[in-house]
C-alpha cells in the first residue's frame, strides 16, 4: 500500500489520506514530514479505495525520498486550549491542583484535570480553570 509518492517535475509529496479526513484537510493545511514543514498545495476530489489524495509542497525536498514511505503529521483543525508549564501543577493524593490568584491578590488551590501535550514540560488544563484566570507557580496554600 503506497502512503506517499513523489511526482515528476517540481518535487512534491503526494499523500493518500483516509476518506474520513476529506472535510478536515484543506489547501493550506500544515504538514510536517521528514523534519520539514510545508502545506497542502492541492486536494484531488476523487475518492479511491477509501482514500483521498493530496499534494504537499515541502521546501528543500530532495530525491532521496522517491519510492520511500514517510511519516507525516497533517493539521486537521485547531482548537483553543489552556497550556501551562507542568511546574504550575501539584499533585496530592492523585489529584492535580493549580494555584489561582484572584484580583484582590488572594490565592486559592483549585483541582484541575490535565492532559499531556506534544511539548515537553507543558500540560493542557482540560477543566478547573479557564482563559483569563491568573495562575501562580509558587507554593499553593494548604
Amino acid at each position: 500500500m503506497s502512503l506517499a509518492g513523489i511526482t515528476a517535475g517540481p518535487l512534491i509529496l503526494r499523500f493518500e489520506l483516509p476518506e474520513s479526513l476529506a472535510g478536515k484537510v484543506n489547501v493550506g493545511s500544515r504538514v510536517v514530514s521528514e523534519g520539514r514543514s510545508g502545506t497542502v498545495a492541492r486536494l484531488y476530489p476523487s475518492v479511491q479505495a477509501g482514500q483521498i489524495t493530496a499534494d504537499v509542497a515541502l521546501p528543500g525536498l530532495d530525491g532521496s525520498l522517491i519510492g520511500r514511505r514517510v511519516a507525516a503529521r497533517v493539521a486537521i483543525g485547531t482548537r483553543r486550549a489552556v497550556i501551562v508549564p507542568r511546574t504550575f501543577v501539584t499533585t496530592r493524593y492523585g489529584i492535580d491542583y493549580v494555584t489561582v490568584v484572584e484580583k484582590g491578590g488572594r490565592a486559592s488551590t483549585v483541582p484541575v484535570q490535565i492532559a499531556a501535550t506534544a511539548e515537553p514540560g507543558q500540560v493542557e488544563i482540560l477543566s478547573g480553570v479557564g482563559a483569563g484566570d491568573t495562575l501562580s507557580a509558587g507554593a499553593a496554600p494548604q
